[in-house]
């Protein structure tokens, strides 16, 4: 599957203030994080023959809408009607390279997600077989009436997911699952969908570190960067796991995981925390703790992590952590450093 450059979203829904819209929202926050332009029309502002004639200008469509009765809105309906009925439209459904148009669904509704969304879109995926779409697949979030926990962080690493896998960019490897976490408030967004914000936050938290080590200091290049050279060693090799974290849906700080391939290395830990830094406005939030419990619920063995003597802050923090935990460990240390493993059961 090819990268695309553009996207189009078809609202669906006459309430502009609703979880539909919400869901829009959100992923257009995901493509303008990864750099993708993107369009969102509202079917119940726009002429509807209008939409059909824009749509060829895009690389994949996403249409939105709240499940009634077990099928769509009023509106993608009378799209879905126009679009089967006019000859001329099949001529066009071709995207401006000569290349299907991607196109997938959005879809918010009360059941059980296939009791509520299997006839919409059984009936959607045929259309699109129809019109000469290649029909990707759904993003389906339950509304339970709970509007803080429709728009938590679970359903936007679904929507995450989604927006990867349409505009087939990153799609995350089975392999990858064991970092993947997330909890109430906060989640994880892979560092090579946004490197230059992973990079940003790479170098204040390298900035913050140098006040405890002064060789971190005498590592900044003349334009200011630290360690450069470490960020190449998070994209590209297979075992570190770069994330940038989502508090609430806001940029709010770094984390890395290491899982060794214990065939090679069998001498090596488990899996690594190397790298956690949450900015300052959201410490409070104590954002760090839960990543660190939702990775250690979904990870067991020997997990290893550090911290500078001199940086008793950081220091406090995991031993209040390590010792809450329950968890068995060890403590060594040389000159700089204390080195924790903790015994994950």
């Amino acid at each position: 599957m090819n990268n695309c450059d553009n996207v189009c979203i078809l609202l669906g829904s006459p309430d502009v203030n609703g979880n539909t819209a919400a869901m829009c929202k959100n992923a257009a926050v995901f493509l303008n994080n990864m750099k993708i332009k993107y369009q969102i029309y509202n079917l119940y502002e726009e002429e509807i023959d209008y939409v059909l004639l824009e749509i060829s200008k895009y690389d994949a469509v996403i249409i939105a809408t709240p499940i009634h009765s077990f099928y769509c809105s009023d509106m993608v309906k009378e799209l879905m009607d126009l679009a089967f009925e006019d000859e001329e439209f099949f001529e066009n459904s071709l995207n401006e390279n000569g290349e299907k148009i991607r196109c997938g669904i959005m879809v918010s509704h009360g059941y059980d997600e296939e009791y509520a969304t299997e006839p919409f879109e059984t009936g959607f995926s045929r259309w699109c077989e129809h019109v000469g779409f290649d029909y990707y697949g759904k993003l389906s979030v339950r509304d339970t009436g709970d509007k803080e926990r429709f728009c938590g962080a679970e359903n936007l690493k679904k929507t995450e997911k989604f927006i990867c896998g349409i505009c087939g960019i990153n799609e995350r490897k089975d392999n990858d699952e064991n970092a993947y976490i997330s909890g109430k408030d906060f989640y994880l967004t892979d560092a090579d969908n946004d490197k230059k914000t992973f990079e940003r936050l790479f170098n204040m938290y390298m900035y913050e570190l140098s006040a405890y080590a002064d060789w971190m200091g005498e590592c900044m290049t003349d334009d200011a960067l630290f360690i450069p050279d470490r960020l190449s060693e998070y994209y590209e090799m297979d075992e570190k796991k770069p994330y940038i974290v989502k508090y609430k849906n806001k940029t709010a700080g770094l984390v890395v995981f290491l899982f060794p391939d214990k065939k090679k290395e069998p001498a090596e830990a488990d899996f690594y925390i190397e790298e956690i830094f949450i900015l300052r406005r959201y410490r409070k939030n104590h954002i760090a703790a839960e990543i660190i419990k939702e990775l250690w619920k979904k990870n067991k063995g020997i997990c290893a992590v550090c911290a500078l003597k001199k940086n008793e802050i950081s220091v406090r923090f995991w031993e209040n952590i390590i010792k809450k935990s329950g968890y068995e460990y060890t403590v060594k240390e040389d000159d700089e450093v204390f080195f924790y493993e903790i015994k994950v059961e």
